[in-house]
């Protein structure tokens, strides 16, 4: 082919736009880019000047490739017509190709990293040794009294397991490879005193008696709060001035004068003393025994270390004066008349205490609320189809009688916002209770429900024009 042949094939293929845009292209590279780069990497090699496809060597036309997709436009002529553009795409190309191996060798790093420390940590607690049992560490006809008050009770011997019992997660969690003869735990007597329904002397006598025993030995804890010293001190100011407006009522002290600023009360020097913080018992520590023969004793460390942050947890409702108030209301709802007659799940009320006592032995602080972020009660703005609803209906069966109230109100309140019928909300809940109570009298009500709104969601995709889901769900729930 002779070179005006294939100049004119080369004019037939790029459009004059083509051209211009080419050499706008040539012309911003050669002014911009090229003092960046060795001149050899945009100057056309002799070999790559237009000619005859025939006169260019088998290796060249090996080395010039067409450049990627991703970087072709409309206006990008061919890597052979502008052999410019075409090296600037290729090391373009390079450079993707060369970054997407070094982000999938970091993803393989980081992948062998935590497969690493997995393994790590599984062989860690395989090589932990299990503790001993309780028999062998506390003798239990030494707690079971024989006469008296609590007789022939096991009361005694139970709150000495759960002692046992929460050490034993403690241990667990700090990932011990050696035994060790004793174990700290932090923990509320309040709760314990709840859990066993005694009062708090109680659980004061029974320390004393496993202390005697050498089985454990329990201190209350002090920590420092500003609010309560705040309010100490709001007390205290107002009974001071109360009692100084009695005095001058009576005639026996003169009007009551502030004091000077360079002076100061001794209350301000008392509270610049404790740094604006009071001193108040924030819970209990238990040094506990895991070897036979060992006598468990606190150490002053136990005693000063931290656990939790008062101010914080009064905040956010964490006190154990908080979560008791929350465990009697929720017993107090289920012992209704209405929830009576229900024959729900049986009421797990030691293992539920035991789980929040756990949470304050092995962990230094609460990060969530145990009674709130259940896992059997989903927030309504997670249930955004019919999907969803389905899946969470299954959970009237499993979920404790106290929290079947609010479960049965979240996916109401989700069934009216799937449906687009705010009005339904009521019916909803009736139908929702109905299907439970058709399910305590031996019948499947749930099953049933499941099934009519798997019908409901498919008429709907059908059709799509279904106005009143919720009536046809009543209709159908009738019929059935």
């Amino acid at each position: 082919m002779s070179p005006v042949l294939a100049t004119g094939s080369l004019f037939m293929i790029h459009s004059d736009a083509t051209g211009r845009a080419a050499a706008i292209s040539q012309g911003l590279l050669a002014r911009f880019v090229a003092p960046l780069f060795p001149e050899s990497a945009f100057t056309p090699h002799p070999d790559t000047l237009h000619s005859a496809p025939g006169t260019r060597s088998q290796a060249h036309q090996r080395a010039v490739k067409p450049s990627p997709e991703i970087f072709r436009t409309p206006n990008t002529p061919d890597v052979a017509a502008d052999p410019p553009i075409g090296l600037f795409a290729q090391n373009a190309a390079r450079q993707v190709k060369g970054w997407s191996k070094v982000r999938e060798r970091v993803s393989k790093a980081a992948q062998h990293r935590a497969q690493k420390s997995e393994a790590k940590a599984q062989k860690k607690g395989e090589a932990q040794p299990d503790p001993l049992p309780l028999t062998d560490l506390l003798d239990r006809e030494a707690v079971t009294p024989r006469r008296g008050k609590g007789a022939g009770k096991d009361t005694f011997w139970r709150y000495a397991v759960t002692v046992y019992r929460l050490a034993v997660e403690q241990y667990r969690a700090l990932c011990c490879r050696v035994l060790p003869h004793q174990i700290t735990i932090f923990t509320s007597a309040e709760l314990l005193a709840k859990m066993f329904r005694v009062n708090l002397s109680t659980i004061y006598r029974w320390n004393k008696l496993l202390e005697k025993l050498g089985y454990m030995q329990a201190r209350a804890h002090f920590g420092s709060s500003a609010e309560v010293r705040a309010a100490a001190d709001e007390r205290k100011s107002r009974a001071k001035a109360a009692r100084q407006a009695e005095q001058v009522e009576a005639g026996e002290l003169g009007a009551a004068t502030p004091p000077q600023d360079d002076q100061g009360t001794d209350q301000d020097r008392d509270t610049v003393k404790r740094k604006g913080k009071d001193t108040v018992v924030d819970g209990m520590v238990y040094a506990v025994r895991l070897r036979p023969g060992h006598r468990a004793r606190l150490h002053i460390e136990d005693l000063q270390h931290q656990y939790r942050d008062l101010d914080g947890d009064r905040a956010a409702g964490r006190t154990a004066h908080a979560i008791i108030k929350q465990m009697e209301a929720g017993e107090a709802e289920a012992g209704t008349p209405a929830n009576l007659k229900m024959h729900g799940s049986i009421n797990p009320r030691e293992t539920e205490w035991f789980s929040i006592l756990r949470t304050w032995a092995v962990r230094d602080f609460f990060l969530e609320d145990s009674l709130e972020n259940d896992p059997c009660i989903l927030a309504d703005i997670e249930l955004r189809s019919v999907e969803d609803v389905i899946e969470a209906v299954t959970l009237i069966r499993e979920v404790h009688v106290t929290k079947r109230n609010p479960l049965i109100g979240f996916l109401a309140d989700a069934m009216t916002r799937v449906f687009h019928d705010p009005t339904y909300h009521r019916a909803y809940c009736k139908l929702l209770w109905q299907a439970w109570r058709d399910e305590t009298e031996g019948r499947a009500g749930l099953q049933v429900l499941i099934a009519q709104l798997s019908r409901i969601h498919a008429d709907r995709q059908e059709w799509g024009g279904l106005r009143k889901p919720g009536a046809l769900l009543m209709a159908r729930m009738q019929a059935a």
